[in-house]
């Protein structure tokens, strides 16, 4: 009688063990191809598929954006003294950090409990 349950036991053991290890193995290889997946196929979807989106968008923009109003024809030129002054004085990078610094304000402020 011993023996029979000894080798149902083993038996059953056996099985248990099979299921598990395939298990197991089918665990760790999805979890590997879908990492490998997250990390090389998705970003390039993605990246592709907001390069599309925005191209489109702005065809669109540009399509139906009347050439003559005021907004699309402004463009300031600094020449002779203005331009000079304008590079000595660095006022084209004071600016460019202005500006940035009101953008990180701006994105900071998006953040919930950020005190800026």
């Amino acid at each position: 009688m011993g023996a029979i349950i000894s080798a149902l036991a083993s038996w059953l053991g056996a099985v248990f063990g099979k299921l598990f290890s395939f298990g197991a193995s089918h665990f760790l290889a999805t979890k590997i191809i879908l990492t490998t997946l997250f990390i090389t196929v998705l970003p390039i979807v993605i990246y592709n598929l907001i390069w599309d989106i925005t191209s489109e968008v702005y065809s669109i923009i540009s399509s139906n954006l009347d050439t003559s109003s005021l907004l699309s024809q402004t463009v300031f030129n600094f020449t002779d003294l203005a331009g000079y002054l304008i590079v000595a004085l660095k006022i084209d990078q004071a600016f460019s950090v202005v500006i940035s610094a009101v953008a990180l304000r701006f994105t900071l402020k998006l953040i919930p409990f950020v005190r800026v």
